[in-house]
């Protein structure tokens, strides 16, 4: 008799405990969601802001790149190119 009122007990517990893991997810889901639209647009954001400097320093002229990205002189361009600050190499 007191196994049975046990075994009753403990899952009754369970279920209490299911339902309330249940309620809490579903309390937290909409935040969790707009968490992680948040953090895809700000992904994609930072991902076209990099693109978009890479590319405009490899389409532009010289004179136009050392003027407008100084870090990409021509000192430091054949260090991290392949001699050329138009080509810049993916391998080292």
């Amino acid at each position: 008799m007191r196994d049975a009122a046990r075994m009753l007990a403990r899952n009754r517990q369970e279920m209490i405990a299911n339902e309330l893991s249940r309620l809490a997810g579903d309390e937290y889901l909409e935040d969790i969601m707009q968490h992680m639209r948040h953090m895809e647009v700000r992904r994609k954001k930072d991902l076209v802001i990099g693109v978009r400097y890479f590319l405009e320093a490899l389409l532009t002229t010289d004179s136009d790149r050392t003027r407008h990205y100084p870090m990409l002189t021509s000192s430091t361009c054949n260090a991290r190119s392949n001699g050329s600050c138009g080509r810049i190499s993916l391998t080292s």
